[in-house]
């Protein structure tokens, strides 16, 4: 690694730091620098777009941001960070330094450090870059990850263009009706395939199957293992098993360790949907106790995805939107007769966009 070139992803950074940035780095052919393209919230995203060898992030006044970025990423994807400040050695730079190595960063150091001594900066990224880094298991299992469920890696353009969108819906308490609610109102020729975790008590899971498919103009069933995602049908987690999307498009069910106490969880197939769909899917978590779904429907927002939750007003329990929306993972809230609408109009968006010309 120290011989080649690496890429360098920087992110969030000022148009300061990165003019100062690119000056110190400017004309050496061993750093390739990739400025993101999108906010923090998407880093994971980000990466999987360029896969660097190294992360560059700017300290700014933004820590608890930076401090989720940066664990999202040791969880997902996880990936070499160096985290530059324009000082070091005041107390709360102390203080602010430890915080970013306990979340995963690799280091930290002086900006000041580019331009005074520019070759041995050079040699530090190349070295930073070559270190192995591992998943941070208590990061991950805070996410909901599970051994079983694929990371987030950037689509083949094959894949992504065959890739039917791909509507997920999560729920608890009260999810039954709202689900009843929003399946009704879908139109028979949606281009998406809609998958739906709902916390039930064993048995019930075929019950809830034949009153969709009853209520629903869509093909409603069980989720079973091997089948591939197709639009126009609207697949239910069986009960006592996580329901995974796998990198070749079809379901999985799996045994895996209880999240939160759940198995369906929200989030287990949150984060699949988020490392396999990525930017062609949708998220909705609807009304629920707990807060199971919140962590996926995080990842799902990095990974560049579209997030919905279901407002307080019409929710009969607001714990699992609550918390989704209380860290940062909703990107719009809506009432349950507005979501089919949304849901449609995000499920033709995502359609379109595949048939662009490329």
């Amino acid at each position: 690694m120290l011989d080649e070139t690496i890429t360098v992803l920087v992110v969030q950074a000022t148009a300061s730091f990165s003019d100062q940035l690119r000056d110190a780095l400017e004309g050496d052919r061993r750093i390739h620098i990739v400025e993101a393209q999108a906010h923090l919230a998407y880093l994971v995203g980000e990466i999987g777009r360029v896969s660097p060898n190294l992360i560059i992030l700017e300290a700014d006044d933004n820590d608890l941001q930076m401090l989720d970025a940066i664990e999202s990423v040791m969880a997902y994807k996880p990936t070499p960070i160096l985290v530059l400040s324009d000082t070091q050695r005041s107390p709360l730079a102390q203080r602010r330094i430890a915080a970013f190595k306990q979340r995963g960063a690799l280091a930290t150091m002086a900006l000041s450090d580019a331009h005074d001594n520019p070759e041995a900066f050079v040699q530090n990224l190349l070295l930073l870059a070559s270190v192995p880094v591992v998943r941070h298991l208590q990061a991950a299992r805070r996410a909901g990850w599970h051994p079983d469920a694929p990371v987030f890696t950037p689509l083949g353009a094959n894949v992504a263009r065959t890739m039917v969108p791909t509507i997920a819906l999560v729920a608890s308490t009260g999810g039954p009706q709202a689900l009843a609610t929003i399946l009704s109102s879908l139109s028979p020729d949606l281009p998406a395939a809609v998958v739906i975790v709902q916390h039930l008590a064993e048995g019930f899971a075929e019950h809830l199957v034949s009153w969709l498919d009853h209520v629903c103009p869509l093909d409603v069933a069980l989720a079973r293992p091997s089948a591939i995602l197709s639009a126009g049908q609207v697949r239910v987690a069986p009960n006592d098993k996580h329901l995974i999307i796998n990198p070749q498009l079809q379901w999985t069910l799996s045994d895996s360790p209880t999240y939160l106490g759940h198995r369906p969880s929200a989030t287990v197939l949150l984060n699949s949907v988020a490392a396999v769909c990525g930017q062609n899917a949708v998220g909705v978590v609807l009304s629920g106790m707990g807060e199971d779904g919140a962590a996926g429907l995080l990842a799902l927002r990095h990974a560049g995805g579209h997030t919905l939750s279901q407002n307080e007003a019409t929710s009969v329990v607001y714990g699992m939107a609550k918390r989704s929306m209380e860290m940062g993972a909703v990107q719009r809230e809506v009432p349950l007769e507005g979501l089919a609408r949304e849901i449609t109009r995000l499920a033709h968006q995502l359609k379109h966009a595949q048939d662009l010309p490329r």
